[in-house]
């Protein structure tokens, strides 16, 4: 099974960030090193399951979240909105032109 650690990192910092602990809170209540959650945040340390109950359990976030192809969709979405909003009108009219090209290619392709 091939885990994506760097999003399973996206999602705790996503949880981390959204119930307002930093990385040095959150290190403090899962008995871990502050450098060592900012390396699973940022996807550079495949952390054991023990350490993903531990974090889960410290954020309350259902565990299957971190694996769910809910939560996938949602990190895409949430990567697009990020251009997007990061973007002036302009590049946000041409990135919709880009998408439609693609998505039309794509459609024709597969007939």
């Amino acid at each position: 099974m091939f885990v994506d650690y760097k999003l399973i990192g996206e999602k705790l910092k996503n949880a981390r960030k959204s119930v307002g602990l930093s990385q040095e809170e959150l290190a403090f209540r899962a008995n871990l090193t502050r450098e060592y959650i900012s390396q699973i945040e940022n996807g550079k340390k495949h952390p054991s399951l023990e350490i993903l109950f531990i974090l889960q359990r410290v954020l309350n976030v259902p565990f299957y979240e971190l694996f769910s192809n809910k939560q996938m969709n949602n990190y895409y979405d949430l990567k697009l909105m990020n251009i997007l909003n990061n973007s002036e009108d302009l590049e946000k009219e041409l990135f919709l032109k880009i998408i439609y090209l693609i998505k039309d290619t794509i459609d024709n392709f597969k007939m």
